[in-house]
């Protein structure tokens, strides 16, 4: 008998469809564990987003003049040249951090686990017949994996929701569906 026997609230039954490359795939919230791996690469990530996404509203001046008549005259003036050109950098720097940190081998690995759990229909735990996370992740196009990062980031909104508020102009896709699984013995 298993400590895990009768925890029905271990259960992961809550799944999200999400189409990937033309395929309707359940995409289950992620196992805490697997969540603390991506810890390698959530700073480079959320800086890059964070500087990304930020709306740059605070770097433009504004003037307001008042006019004899009383009326007001709002003028907003372009962001100093030389703080667009610090901005751009910032950005490109960010941006680079983030493709090391995502193409980084050991990364690479962990985002391959995160996916699979996620899939955890297409990738049961436990089956021997299950591919390593490099293996899966060595078949995977940058399409494919775009399309497979936006449903784990759809079954895991609550977790992930922080990366949502970084980045509001991030879409990373609606859920078609959100969905109870069916009881299986042996869920986990």
């Amino acid at each position: 008998m298993s400590w895990k026997d009768g925890k029905h609230f271990l259960g992961r039954t809550n799944y999200v469809e999400h189409k990937v490359n033309g395929c309707d795939l359940k995409f289950y919230p992620v196992r805490v564990e697997v969540m603390f791996k991506l810890r390698r690469i959530g700073k480079p990530l959320a800086k890059a987003l964070s500087t990304l996404f930020s709306s740059g509203d605070n770097d433009h001046g504004v003037t307001q003049r008042t006019h004899a008549d009383g009326s007001t005259e709002v003028i907003s003036e372009p962001p100093a040249t030389s703080l667009a050109k610090f901005r751009s950098e910032q950005r490109a720097d960010s941006l680079a951090e983030a493709v090391d940190a995502l193409l980084d081998p050991k990364n690479g690995e962990v985002v391959g686990e995160l996916i699979m759990d996620s899939l955890q229909d297409e990738f049961p735990r436990g089956n021997k017949g299950n591919p390593s996370a490099g293996g899966f992740m060595g078949e995977v196009s940058g399409a494919v994996l775009v399309d497979l990062l936006k449903g784990v980031a759809a079954a895991n909104k609550e977790v992930l929701g922080p990366l949502a508020e970084i980045a509001p102009g991030l879409s990373l896709g609606a859920a078609s569906e959100v969905g109870e699984a069916p009881e299986t013995a042996g869920s986990t």
